[in-house]
């Protein structure tokens, strides 16, 4: 099978709309088609530009975002710029692969829910390495699926030979249920749960009877659900730095970020002020926390109003 091209190329709207304010749809619509042409097979013919202008007033609207090369070939510097951007990223994972395939890594599998294709790659934190995917590819439909932990890295060189004729782009490919389950069994992986934090989860949070199974993972989710769901990696780690000291109560973290929804701050920083408090403060449990916030609810309660002297000045 013929290993295909890139399906995509990075597309950055604002710069574009700014770039063809003064051409007209169908001005527009050629250079959109000349580009994809472009992208897929490389340098352009003039008569190639031509054959998608159709006339010359197009043509020369469209010829004033190309410049030509040595050989009297047609591009965009944009386009190429972006389509050399991507070769050497996918070029600089390929070279972090072949390091040290003694080095035990995690091999996982990530689905794009759009286009169902599978990426099959390593890392020695799969989580993280999700959120670089998605700012890299613009794309928050990926999902983690599954991972097996401290296995030789190359197990991934494997399974890219194993699926070699199903390969579309990187490490992307075009696997079936069938693949992905035995991909699974062979190597015993976890499935990754990517759970959406409901209402129902929060309730069961305040309710103190019952226990709800917080770990790291419900944690980043929570945070990408009701903060910011284009998570960087510095609120990753900010995050992580927070899990570990709360470790013994991570509902710690969770009832932070609800404090961040009730005030409209949704904002790392914010969070992070709040924990810190809470952290300086001595707290280990939520129990603690709520049991202060009594506290103080109790004293504003019971604070003695200020005597108001009710005297009548004029008649006494």
């Amino acid at each position: 099978m013929e290993k295909l091209k890139s399906p995509s190329f990075q597309f950055y709207s604002s710069d574009f709309m700014t770039g063809t304010t003064f051409m007209t749809n169908e001005e527009v619509g050629a250079y959109i088609r000349c580009l994809c042409m472009q992208h897929q097979k490389g340098h352009l013919k003039e008569k190639e530009m031509i054959q998608i202008c159709l006339n010359q007033e197009v043509l020369e609207s469209v010829m004033n975002h190309y410049k030509q090369d040595d050989e009297g070939l047609f591009y965009n510097e944009r386009l190429d710029f972006e389509k050399e951007k991507s070769r050497k990223y996918s070029e600089s994972r390929a070279k972090n692969r072949t390091k040290s395939d003694s080095t035990n890594t995690c091999i996982y599998l990530m689905i794009d829910k759009t286009s169902n294709m599978v990426k099959i790659g390593n890392s020695n934190n799969p989580e993280r390495r999700l959120i670089e995917v998605k700012k890299y590819y613009k794309n928050n439909n990926i999902i983690l699926y599954a991972y097996c932990s401290n296995v030789p890295q190359k197990i991934e060189k494997e399974l890219h030979d194993i699926y070699k004729d199903k390969w579309c782009y990187d490490e992307w490919y075009r696997l079936t249920e069938d693949d992905i389950s035995q991909i699974i069994s062979t190597y015993h992986m976890i499935i990754h749960m990517n759970s959406h934090i409901t209402n129902h989860m929060i309730n069961h949070m305040e309710n103190e009877d019952e226990e709800e199974d917080i770990n790291k993972e419900y944690i980043i989710n929570y945070y990408i659900n009701n903060i910011n769901n284009n998570i960087s990696s510095i609120e990753y780690s900010k995050l992580e730095e927070y899990i570990n000291i709360f470790s013994s109560d991570l509902r710690i973290i969770v009832y932070g970020i609800e404090y961040c929804k009730m005030y409209k701050a949704y904002s790392i920083n914010y969070l992070c002020r709040i924990l810190n408090n809470w952290n300086k403060a001595g707290y280990k449990t939520l129990e603690d926390i709520k049991l202060n916030e009594r506290k103080i609810a109790e004293e504003k309660e019971n604070k003695q109003p200020i005597e108001v002297f009710d005297m009548d000045w004029l008649n006494d």
